[in-house]
């Protein structure tokens, strides 16, 4: 059986409940693709193509550009 979201996190607001919902929810989701993160990197990369939804890409500041550094990292988007 595949674990809900629901049974993955707790009813507990506190940081640490929080934190260790998140590790829950990343094993579940890395356990989900056999723990291969090349499998799970690809298809979070072809359901990001699909949706069609921009990526933000910030404008990097002068101060990054004098110093060579464009300020952003580079998301590849597994485009051409």
């Amino acid at each position: 059986m595949t674990p809900t979201m629901e049974s993955l996190t707790s009813i507990e607001p506190s940081p640490d409940h929080i934190i260790r919902d998140l590790h829950r929810i990343r094993e579940a989701i890395v356990e989900s693709f056999g723990g291969d993160l090349h499998a799970l990197t690809a298809d979070a990369q072809r359901r990001l193509k699909e949706s069609g939804r921009p990526i933000w890409r910030p404008q990097p500041s002068d101060n990054a550009l004098r110093n060579g550094n464009s300020g952003a990292a580079d998301v590849p988007t597994g485009g051409s």
